[in-house]
């Protein structure tokens, strides 16, 4: 005679199925059914941006004074109610200035990328155009820079 008495068989228990795989088949289940943080719907809208807006250097300065460093950045950002989030990736890219004899700038790929020197005084604001682009898209942001 056994020295336990006889405890029937679990029904909410299979022993072809061990406890852990059982908790990663309900961890499936729930990630299918609430659909594991994505949407169709999550369509990103992208823009290109150049950053700061607007800017003032003094030429008569040294360095770093008579510089201004602007950013170029791709920034993706998801609708309303997506789960999943939006991101900003720094770009680098072509800069040109619409005056190129008072404003110099950096198109180096590395941290001097976008670094614009005041060579001279500008009548008032100046158009500063970052460009980039990849499998035949160009994209481009404007900002301003006007030297003292």
């Amino acid at each position: 005679m056994p020295a336990f008495p006889f405890v029937p068989s679990n029904p909410y228990r299979s022993s072809t199925i061990p406890m852990k795989m059982r908790f990663i088949l309900l961890l499936a289940c729930c990630a299918v059914l609430c659909g594991c943080g994505s949407n169709p719907d999550c369509t990103f809208a992208m823009s290109y941006t150049a950053a700061p807006a607007t800017a003032i250097a003094n030429h008569l300065s040294a360095a770093p004074g008579d510089q201004q460093q602007f950013t170029a950045s791709i920034v993706a950002t998801p609708p309303s109610g997506c789960t999943v989030k939006g991101y900003t990736d720094r770009a680098y890219a072509v800069w040109t200035s619409t005056d190129p004899t008072d404003i110099s700038i950096s198109n180096a790929a590395d941290n001097t990328n976008g670094l614009a020197t005041c060579n001279g005084a500008t009548g008032g604001p100046v158009t500063v155009t970052a460009t980039t682009g990849s499998n035949g898209q160009t994209v481009t942001a404007t900002t301003q820079l006007t030297c003292q």
